[in-house]
């Protein structure tokens, strides 16, 4: 369940596990962590010179947690994440992402990246799938990344890997997201699920295939 004290803090416990958000944006952007670590798994943050909008408003909403970061004067673009926890057997945490980003400005692109730490990169291709659509100059529909004290898998559908940039290096996973360019006023939505393991025990890939089929298979939410 959901605990909300704070505008921008948040945890969700499960199994006598309790997971930490840190999501006030800025430079701060959103991130997940486990326990009594201060070190995030996995961050969403603004990419290279941007800066992220500032947390404005939030809400519960059942097992979704909402949050709203306005543009302002200072800001290039506005986002809005919906953060929901999907069950799963076994250790660790899947959690989807629902993020809309919306400019106001022309001859912009606004961009976020998705961050986790790790010394050794994975990926399974949309061949490995069963996917026909071909990743070309996006990214790969399963991205993993591991070390000694974490695993995170990244796993996202048809409707993003393909317009999502894979920049990932030696210290881990960097996926920019919204890589087409946005028109003013036009809003931009992605989804996708990440898998976080706070040890350094690999994930699944079979497990991790079989969460591409369901998020594939799963119904765009009405609203959010």
């Amino acid at each position: 369940m959901w605990n909300v004290n704070e505008q921008g803090h948040g945890s969700w416990t499960e199994n006598t596990n309790t997971w930490w958000f840190d999501a006030r944006g800025g430079t701060r952007g959103v991130s997940i962590g486990f326990g009594r670590s201060e070190e995030p798994l996995v961050q969403l943050t603004a990419a290279d010179q941007d800066a992220m909008p500032k947390l404005a408003e939030q809400f519960v909403r059942g097992d979704q947690w909402h949050l709203s970061f306005p543009e302002t004067d200072d800001d290039t673009y506005s986002l809005k994440v919906v953060l929901r926890p999907i069950p799963i057997n076994g250790e660790g945490l899947l959690i989807e992402f629902i993020v809309s980003l919306q400019t106001r400005l022309l001859d912009t692109h606004p961009t976020v990246d998705l961050v986790a730490v790790g010394n050794k990169n994975e990926s399974i291709s949309p061949s490995e799938v069963g996917c026909a659509v071909a990743a070309e100059s996006g990214s790969n529909p399963i991205t993993i990344t591991h070390d000694l004290n974490r695993s995170v898998a990244i796993v996202m559908g048809t409707r993003d890997y393909p317009f999502t940039t894979d920049r990932s290096n030696a210290d881990g996973i960097r996926l920019r997201l919204f890589g087409e360019f946005l028109e003013k006023g036009v809003i931009r939505k992605a989804r996708f699920w990440t898998r976080l393991m706070p040890t350094s025990s690999s994930i699944d890939r079979e497990e991790l295939v079989g969460i591409f089929q369901e998020l594939e298979n799963a119904a765009l939410p009405l609203r959010s």
